[in-house]
C-alpha cells in the first residue's frame, strides 16, 4: 500500500471566537498569610527588596511562619524563649537564620554583589 492509497486528511476550517477575552493579571508573589473577609488572598510580598516582620508570640504560626519565609530564601532572626527548637533548623539554614533569647538586631544583611 503506497501514500497514494490513503485518503486525503478531511478539511478543517478554524474560525476565531471574538468573544472569548484574553487577559493577563498580576500574580503576587510571596508568602501566602491566608485570605482576606471578601476572598481574595493575602501575600507577604517575598523577594529581592528586603522585608522586616515580626511575629510576637510563643506560637506554632511564629514557626511556621519563619519556615515559610526560609524556603522562600529570606533571613529570619528568631527571638525566643525555647532557642532549642530552633537549633536543629539553625544547622541546615546557616546564615539566614539567627536564633537567640532576645532581639538583639535583626538579621543581618545580604552582601552585596561583587563589583564587575
Amino acid at each position: 500500500m503506497s501514500l497514494r492509497d490513503h485518503p486525503a486528511p478531511p478539511t478543517a476550517h478554524w474560525r476565531d471566537d471574538p468573544g472569548t477575552p484574553f487577559r493577563l493579571s498580576r500574580a503576587d508573589a510571596g508568602v501566602q498569610l491566608g485570605t482576606s473577609r471578601d476572598g481574595r488572598v493575602v501575600t507577604l510580598p517575598a523577594g529581592p527588596a528586603p522585608t522586616r516582620v515580626a511575629v510576637l508570640g510563643e506560637s506554632l504560626f511564629g514557626r511556621l511562619f519563619g519556615l515559610r519565609m526560609l524556603a522562600v530564601g529570606a533571613r529570619v532572626t528568631a527571638a525566643t524563649r525555647v532557642p532549642d527548637q530552633w537549633r536543629p533548623l539553625a544547622r541546615v539554614a546557616g546564615d539566614r537564620l539567627t536564633v537567640g533569647d532576645r532581639v538583639a538586631a535583626w538579621a543581618p544583611p545580604p552582601p552585596p554583589p561583587p563589583r564587575p
